[in-house]
């Protein structure tokens, strides 16, 4: 991968960048006195073009799911090199592969699931849906036929998503390795540190064994997965004590904290997506190379994660002090 050729990608990237949402806009929007003001605020922005009439504000997934369609195919038009964009945009091929498996092993027609985002949605969900995909593609169906194997032997669904969950984490560590990109592996590693410690306390509270921990435990984190299942048996507080000079320690030990002192699992998710987002915010200062192109995707998810909650809390009246407890960090 030559970085030079990004030059031009990267200078556009800096102009998108400026039309993100602030913390201090998104702060105005949550104190909006109710859905019109929302609209009112909304129709500066980017997402100006959802919002013509006054009930346009009640379809904003249609709103949120064509922003980010649009931002993705933008990505796809000015970067050099597609896979890219195609790593940014591999968990929701993920997803869709879970909904391709359990619609198939329910007998179900779980299309109204798919995220219209993805190589395997285009490729396959779209291009190939006239033909019968399923019934002639033999990767697919080696695929499918190993998840109805393994859904039959342990009746649990969970399992599908363990498996492909293992099987994207893999996918996109092999891919940040082969584009030579030491901020976006760090940023990898560090996500599956966070989401091994994660499973284990998960694993612990649920009553589950060791060898199911070990089951679920992905590779390629900065700490080894053997030291992670060897903490089976400690107290929650042991645990952090363990882990609290790792890379991801300070932010590891704050999330589990406030996920005990308020009593809800969103509060490590914070604490995780904050220390992943102060680690793209260092993609400001690359000029040459592919990394504001991967952040700015992610930033603008968070963006559209961060609207679809206040949309939906100004829809139902939930009260502003609420909604900045859920809120994520912004990119910008």
């Amino acid at each position: 991968m030559n970085r030079m050729d990004f030059v031009q990608a990267v200078v556009r990237i800096r102009v998108l960048e400026k039309k993100l949402l602030t913390g201090d806009f998104l702060e105005k929007l949550i104190e909006a006195s109710g859905p019109e003001e929302l609209r009112k605020s909304l129709k500066t922005t980017t997402y100006a073009e959802y919002l013509q009439d006054d009930e346009s504000l009640f379809r904003y997934e249609e709103m949120l799911s064509g922003e980010l369609q649009k931002t993705y195919a933008g990505m796809e038009e000015i970067s050099p090199d597609p896979d890219i964009v195609n790593m940014a945009a591999l968990k929701y091929d993920c997803h869709n592969l879970k909904v391709l498996c359990k619609g198939a092993i329910l007998k179900e027609d779980l299309s109204r699931l798919y995220i219209p985002v993805g190589s395997f949605y285009r490729q396959k969900i779209i291009s190939n849906e006239k033909k019968h995909f399923l019934e002639t593609d033999g990767e697919l169906l080696d695929l499918i036929d190993n998840m109805q194997k393994e859904f039959s032997r342990t009746q649990d669904p969970q399992r599908i998503d363990i498996i492909l969950d293992r099987m994207y984490l893999k996918e996109l560590h092999q891919m940040v390795v082969s584009k030579g990109m030491p901020l976006f592996l760090e940023f990898v590693k560090a996500m599956i540190d966070f989401l091994n410690i994660r499973t284990l306390i998960r694993v612990k509270r649920q009553g589950k064994d060791q060898a199911f921990l070990h089951d679920v435990l992905f590779e390629n984190g900065n700490i080894d997965r053997e030291r992670i299942a060897a903490c089976f048996y400690d107290s929650e507080a042991t645990i952090m004590q363990r882990f609290r000079n790792e890379k991801i320690g300070h932010a590891l030990i704050r999330g589990l904290e406030s996920e005990r002192n308020n009593g809800g699992p969103a509060e490590f998710e914070k604490a995780m997506d904050r220390y992943l987002m102060n680690l793209l915010r260092q993609s400001k200062y690359i000029h040459f190379g592919p990394e504001p192109l991967i952040s700015y995707l992610l930033a603008k998810e968070a963006e559209i994660k961060n609207l679809r909650l206040i949309i939906i809390s100004k829809l139902y009246n939930v009260p502003p002090v609420r909604i900045k407890k859920r809120m994520r960090d912004v990119y910008v």
